[in-house]
């Protein structure tokens, strides 16, 4: 995770110009469209690992990434590095960091741990150790010490252990970045919005094709794709991320970040359909798409997929077939079945891409499929 020669960030904590190694964390799959989306954003020296990418930047890059990426579930920022051979040097080296210039005493602050090594063998004691150093470096500073809140800190600080290498990092996201802000009402099983802009991209749809969910449910298909197809961040509606709580969060900057123009936005507007049989779920679609200001975006409607005309000649269906409640068991295969038979019969030209994990279910299908 260290980047070719950046600035210790202990040198000028958390500054405007200062580069500071990085991980955006991502699902297992996506990492290459992680990294084509950071190179599009300007971010260098970028790393492929497993379900996330390693990448340097600034501030103006860690506010830019949490606002504009559509495919990072979080940003973590490396802030210290160490060795440590037992608890101990796991406590003192913890508290060279200069806390400081990262944590006000007046806010509060968590620990998650990672822990892969043979000295250190339980992540929670390990938690508890970098806690107490942290508690520990106040009280010998100020004579007072941030408290510990576990469900919503106002700092978040993650511990990985490797062996004996110690490598901490701070959360600049705060809440997991799937949470768009866009969704107020909820349907069964909603699909995670990282996941559902990841589906969209991995189709290889553009806007100047035809976008059709026919079994939208809550709409996040929809509301991601029009979103990408409008260049709307996906965090336009959030208030909240992880380092508006730093030491030296920079106001100014973070407007400016907002302000950027990325992807479309020119008038132009792709054709976005979005059905389903349910009329509730056509309710809930509507209003996610009214709170991103995109109701008039989508051409949304109910609609039984089985017997819905040709919307245009060619284009991407993408599909989250419902099941549990939605769907009786005794009815997956032959529901399968009909999906099929309507790409086939009624759909030729379309790509359709049909995510689910029932896959004794897709034996029914009787299309060939690709990955």
């Amino acid at each position: 995770m260290q980047a070719t020669k950046p600035k210790k960030p202990e040198d000028d904590m958390l500054k405007k110009g200062t580069t500071y190694s990085c991980v955006a964390k991502t699902m297992a799959g996506m990492e290459d469209i992680l990294i084509e989306e950071l190179e599009s954003l300007g971010i260098s020296e970028i790393e492929k690992v497993t379900r996330a990418v390693t990448f340097t930047t600034d501030m103006a890059g860690i506010y830019r990434v949490n606002y504009w990426s559509r495919f990072a579930l979080r940003v973590l920022v490396d802030i210290h590095q160490y060795k440590a051979f037992d608890e101990k040097r796991l406590h003192s080296k913890a508290m060279q960091f200069p806390w400081e210039t990262l944590l006000d005493p007046s806010k509060t602050f968590a620990i998650d741990s990672a822990v892969h090594s043979e000295l250190h063998t339980h992540s929670h004691f390990a938690s508890l150790r970098v806690k107490d150093a942290i508690a520990d470096y106040f009280v010998d500073k100020v004579g007072t010490r941030p408290d510990v809140d576990l469900e919503n800190p106002d700092v978040r600080i993650h511990v990985h252990i490797e062996d004996q290498e110690v490598q901490l990092a701070v959360d600049s996201s705060g809440e997991s970045l799937h949470k768009r802000g866009y969704r107020s009402k909820h349907f069964e099983a909603p699909l995670n919005e990282v996941l559902a802009a990841g589906m969209i991209k991995l189709s290889g749809w553009t806007r100047d094709q035809v976008f059709w969910d026919p079994m939208c449910g809550s709409g996040t298909l929809i509301c991601e794709a029009a979103m990408m197809a409008n260049g709307i961040a996906p965090q336009v509606m959030r208030q909240r991320f992880g380092f508006m709580n730093w030491e030296g969060f920079d106001a100014k900057l973070w407007e400016e970040i907002k302000q950027e123009k990325h992807g479309h936005s020119e008038e132009k507007h792709a054709k976005i359909y979005g059905s389903d049989l349910n009329l509730l779920a056509v309710n809930v679609a509507a209003e996610h798409l009214k709170n991103l200001g995109l109701y008039q975006a989508v051409k949304l409607k109910r609609e039984d997929f089985l017997l819905a005309p040709r919307h245009a000649p060619s284009g991407i269906i993408v599909i989250n077939p419902p099941y549990g409640v939605r769907l009786e068991k005794m009815d997956v295969d032959k529901f399968y079945e009909d999906i099929a038979n309507r790409l086939k019969h009624h759909l030729t030209g379309w790509q359709a891409w049909i995510f689910t994990s029932n896959a004794e279910a897709m034996k029914s299908f009787g299309l060939k499929h690709s990955k």
